[in-house]
Parts: C-alpha cells; sequence; structure tokens
C-alpha cells in the first residue's frame, strides 16, 4: 500500500529534553494511525512537527514522497483537529466552517457555500449552520471542527484527543461516529491518545511512544496479543508477568480460566503450552457482566500478584480468601 506520510529518523528537543528521539513511521494511504502513550511522551509534539508548527531539529517528513522542510503550515494541505475544538465563539457554526476556505482567497461566496454545504450533509449537521459553539453538544462540536479541518480537502487529517473531554458514553458515541465518517471519507488520519480502548477501536495501525521513542507498530491485534516489551504489555491492556521456567510469560486477565481439581494432582497432565497457577483471593472487583480477581499466587517462581477476569455468571460462588486454581495458555512471553 502507498504511503501517505513517512517519518525518517525524526528528533526534536526542547531544551535538553529530547522529546521525540530518532522516530521512523510509514502511514498508509487512507488508513487510521493511532499514536499511543503515556503524557509527555511526545505523541503531541510529533503531530506538531508532522503539521509543520515544529521543525524537527533533524530527519525528514516526506508527505506523497516530497519532502516538507521549510514548507509552510498552510502549505502542508494537513488538517487539524485539537484537543479542545478551537471553535471561534463568536462565530456560527457555518462561518466556523468556512473561516479557512475564505483565507484562501480564490474561492467565490458561492463556491464557499456550497463547499460548507456539502461537508455538512456528509457529516450530518447540515441543520446546525447557523448555531453558535455555546449552543452545541460536546459531541457536536466535534462534528463541526471535524468539518472545519475536512472542507479544506486536507492530504492528512492530524486529531490530538479530540474525545478526551467528553464522558465516558458520549465518547464511546462520538468514537462509533468517527470511524464510520473516517472510512466512508477514506482521509488518511492520525490519531493522538493516551486511550488504549479509542486506539484499539479506531485503529488500522497503532505506533506506541514513550519518552519520545518508538517501542512498537502494528495492528492492534498485534499490539494487543503480540507486545514486544513490558512497557507496550502493560500500558494497552492489563497485563501479567509470570515467571516460569526461567522465562517471563504475558498472560492477560481475560485469558485465565478457572481449573477443576488440585495443582499436585493435575502438574503431570498439563500440557506443554498450558501453566497452572495457584493463589488465594486477595480482592475482587464487580464489573457487570465480569469480575476481576486480585490473587496472590502460592505455586510460581515470584509468588506474583495477578489479576484475572472472569464472566460473573460463573464466578459467583468465589469469595475473598479463597484458594483457587487458575490455567492459561502461555501465549506469550516477554
Amino acid at each position: 500500500m502507498k504511503s501517505k506520510l513517512e517519518l525518517k529518523n525524526l528528533s526534536f528537543s526542547f531544551g535538553n529534553s529530547l522529546t521525540v528521539n530518532d522516530i521512523s513511521l510509514k502511514v498508509e494511504e487512507g488508513s487510521f494511525t493511532t499514536i499511543l502513550g503515556p503524557s509527555g511522551c511526545g505523541k503531541t509534539t510529533l503531530l506538531r512537527l508532522i503539521s509543520g508548527f515544529l521543525e524537527p531539529q533533524s530527519g525528514e517528513i516526506l508527505i506523497d514522497g516530497v519532502n516538507q522542510a521549510g514548507v509552510e503550515v498552510n502549505e502542508r494541505k494537513v488538517g487539524m483537529v485539537f484537543q479542545d475544538y478551537a471553535l471561534f465563539p463568536h462565530l456560527s457554526v457555518a462561518q466556523n466552517i468556512a473561516y479557512g476556505l475564505k483565507l484562501q482567497k480564490n474561492l467565490s461566496k458561492a463556491e464557499i457555500n456550497q463547499l460548507v454545504s456539502e461537508i455538512s450533509l456528509s457529516l450530518g449537521i447540515e441543520e446546525l449552520l447557523s448555531r453558535y459553539p455555546n449552543e452545541l453538544s460536546g459531541g457536536q462540536q466535534q462534528r463541526v471542527a471535524l468539518a472545519r479541518a475536512l472542507v479544506l480537502k486536507p492530504k492528512i487529517l492530524l486529531m490530538d484527543e479530540p474525545l478526551s473531554s467528553l464522558d465516558t458514553k458520549l465518547r464511546s458515541k462520538v468514537r462509533e461516529e468517527l470511524k464510520e465518517i473516517q472510512q466512508r471519507l477514506k482521509i488518511t488520519t492520525i490519531y493522538v491518545t493516551h486511550d488504549q480502548e479509542e486506539a484499539l477501536s479506531l485503529s488500522t495501525k497503532i505506533a506506541v511512544l514513550n519518552e519520545g521513542k518508538l517501542l512498537q507498530e502494528g495492528s492492534p491485534r498485534e499490539i494487543y496479543f503480540e507486545p514486544k516489551n513490558k512497557f507496550v504489555a502493560d500500558f494497552v491492556g492489563k497485563a501479567n508477568f509470570i515467571k516460569k521456567d526461567g522465562k517471563t510469560l504475558m498472560i492477560r486477565p481475560e485469558w485465565f480460566k478457572l481449573a477443576q481439581g488440585s495443582l499436585k494432582s493435575d502438574q503431570n497432565l498439563v500440557p506443554a503450552d498450558v501453566i497452572l497457577v495457584g493463589g488465594r483471593i486477595l480482592s475482587e472487583e464487580f464489573l457487570g457482566s465480569k469480575t476481576r480477581f486480585v490473587i496472590q499466587t502460592s505455586t510460581t517462581e515470584s509468588k506474583e500478584i495477578v489479576t484475572a477476569d472472569f464472566e460473573t455468571i460463573f464466578c459467583d460462588n468465589l469469595r475473598i480468601g479463597d484458594t483457587i486454581l487458575l490455567e492459561a495458555a502461555k501465549k506469550w512471553q516477554i
């Protein structure tokens, strides 16, 4: 697949702090790539480098194969949706969407109105054009900010944690809408977030950053099931690390199953790709359809404390203090 954007050995420092450290990444045309990492990892700085608000101290940024060194922000054909949407409060929705078009100077009023009408219809906000930002819900504001970026027909859409200010239920709804819009318009999108659930549900590719370094890139399934190191495993979902035969196994809480029998009687019957873990329940957390247990292991090399998730209907008889036996496939080794 053709690369729409390519970063080559990109580095940037604020003073003595290396915020972006030798990052190389390819973004395919029409894809949804998420830059995922904790606060301060360099993900927003990376977005600002791509958009042209910052210039890298070393490395290259290529859009459609063209080096962007020295290319001004308004000439890069890159759209930006900011964390707080940055809508102009004194302008109507229609005026907000048209703002960038008016700066181009080469479009008539009729052409601008036509473009605003088309993108508004596409995003389902045509009935909001006469309203002002303070009259909109969070989800509606997000769509207006998206329309303002997309009406300029950018080559790449950049989004900086655009759902972070929404409540949990609305965030889930807007996330579904955003995915549908991106897939329908086939716009190459780079999305920044610290929320692993957002990254897993939206992306065709995830790039995990920490301390300015790109630790791993891959599909959501690759990142979740095949993390390359402990940081990626523990940041993208919950992870247990259990030492076995001199190796460290990574086991997700939902990979555990309740085993029958005892460790001593079953040990010789256990397949080579399965691990049995005995332990005592320290605490439980009811999560609705699932219940999460924290368990002090007694049979592993390092006596780790692990977390296990079970379907609530199958574990209603378990209590704090109970001794239980767990089994899990040895799926991934760190």
